[in-house]
């Protein structure tokens, strides 16, 4: 071997085989890429934009029912009318309120519970007020409370009494006349002095309304009469000026050797009485 020979190197077949093979990089083309089926796509897109409108649809049905109730929510809120407390006025004697309307609010007959007339009768204001507030949800008039607040010598008996009469007389009787109202009573106490313990009257028997309703309290409860008494004190202030102004208006007095119960019981019988007159039928008979 000469010295430019060069020792021939063999070259191993299996190494030449793999070597081919791991370089052997196949040239892909695009074209070759399977594509997606084009009507499958569209139908999935179809399938979404379906769902989509079928939730918007059902969300606008919620929102549109929601808006509905909530509507006829606002509407029975409007309908409904709350009893409130308002003060009618006050001066150096004291304060006068006036609650409502309750019962039937939509009734054009209105009455009036008069409380505190004479503040030492409180005893009687209290528990006509509790027998009226029992029966207030079924009553088919609409009412109101005037009730009133002595301040000014309210343990005296002459000033108290005297000084909530001129109360009613400057804040009740007005507001009364003014509003239309149908029909007052007049809350106090008795003590039997006049031989009489259960009675109801009306200064003014010129009012058709208060002496009809009057009478017929005193002949429908064998408990109760029908009594004037001599030269009351308040009706000069507040029942006979309503009476005038054309709202019939009676006194009634419980007893106050009554046990409350009893006293109870009467103002209860009262209240459904006189809610289940013919107010309507006896003021067409007063303008004939």
């Amino acid at each position: 071997m000469g010295n430019n020979d060069k020792p021939s190197l063999k070259r191993n077949p299996r190494y030449d085989k793999q070597k081919s093979k791991s370089l052997d990089i196949p040239q892909i083309e695009i074209g070759d890429i399977p594509s997606i089926p084009k009507k499958p796509v569209l139908l999935i897109v179809c399938l979404v934009i379906l769902v989509l409108l079928m939730l918007f649809t059902v969300d606008m049905i919620d929102n549109s029912n929601s808006s509905n109730n909530n509507s006829t929510n606002n509407n029975d809120e409007v309908e409904e009318i709350v009893a409130t407390t308002t003060l009618l006025g006050n001066n150096s004697l004291g304060r006068v309120y006036k609650e409502g309307p309750y019962g039937n609010t939509s009734s054009n007959i209105k009455i009036a519970y008069i409380l505190g007339v004479h503040p030492r009768e409180k005893g009687a204001h209290r528990l006509m007020e509790q027998a009226f507030k029992e029966k207030e949800a079924n009553l088919k008039y609409c009412y109101y409370i005037y009730r009133i607040n002595v301040t000014q010598d309210p343990t005296d008996y002459s000033d108290s009494r005297l000084n909530g009469q001129k109360l009613a007389n400057e804040y009740i009787v007005p507001d009364a006349i003014n509003n239309n109202f149908t029909f007052a009573v007049d809350a106090h106490y008795s003590n039997g002095a006049w031989g009489v313990s259960r009675f109801v009257f009306t200064p003014s028997k010129d009012n058709e309304l208060s002496y009809q309703l009057g009478n017929a309290l005193a002949d429908n409860f064998d408990w109760l009469s029908y009594y004037t008494p001599p030269n009351p004190t308040s009706p000069k202030y507040v029942t006979s000026p309503l009476n005038n102004g054309g709202v019939g208006a009676i006194i009634y007095e419980a007893y106050t050797q009554d046990d409350n119960n009893v006293t109870l019981d009467h103002d209860r019988q009262i209240v459904d009485f006189i809610d289940n007159w013919s107010f309507n039928s006896s003021i067409n008979n007063t303008t004939e």
